[in-house]
């Protein structure tokens, strides 16, 4: 049997990580989707040829990877494409999703997946918690962050979930712009919730 999972989500910007290291700090595994997708783009053979015989050798760098800055050109071009690449990786996120959280052995995990409800990935968890964040914060501080402009995020942030209705989805919600001892008090609130929900499977 699977543990008790808690699917963590957010917006670009609203602190999913810095939350998921509260609850590493009380022993909980920590599986992070976007880590996942690093990996794949990297390291998994199948989605490299597959993206290679679809594109063509264009997309492939110097080092014989990916060049994913080739294939964000090709997907602002075509936009179709998108759908072509999600075909194929996120089955395979999901698979490795599923199988890290069948293996772990924590009393709980917590698996952060930023987009948790646009790609359907809520049915892999037992609760859903949204790291929430005003929007303009949001986008200053994911601006900041990753050195981009405050166009380009606003433009990441309007094509995922609306605020309200990722808070309206989730079963539970952190608000980031607390204190840190603030934070670190609702961690520890939902930790000892969550070990309790856990003790029920």
């Amino acid at each position: 049997m699977r543990p008790f999972t808690v699917g963590l989500t957010g917006g670009i910007g609203a602190g999913k990580s810095t939350i998921a290291s509260f609850f590493a700090k009380h022993g909980v595994l920590i599986i992070d989707a976007d880590l996942v997708t690093h990996e794949i783009w990297e390291q998994d053979r199948d989605f490299f040829l597959m993206m290679q015989n679809h594109f063509g050798n264009s997309i492939i760098s110097s080092e014989g990877l990916i060049d994913r800055f080739r294939i964000r050109e090709i997907v602002f071009s075509v936009p179709s494409e998108l759908d072509f690449i999600e075909g194929i990786l996120l089955p395979k996120i999901r698979n490795q999703l599923q199988s890290s959280i069948n293996s772990a052995t924590s009393q709980y995990v917590v698996a952060v997946v930023p987009l948790l409800f646009e790609k359907n990935f809520d049915d892999l968890v037992d609760r859903t918690l949204c790291v929430d964040l005003d929007t303009d914060i949001q986008i200053e501080r994911a601006s900041v962050r990753d050195n981009c402009s405050i166009e380009k995020i606003k433009k990441i942030v309007s094509k995922q979930m609306s605020r309200s209705e990722r808070r309206a989805r989730s079963d539970d919600i952190i608000y980031n712009c607390e204190s840190v001892y603030e934070k670190t008090r609702t961690v520890d609130y939902f930790h000892e919730f969550y070990l309790r929900r856990a003790e029920k499977l």
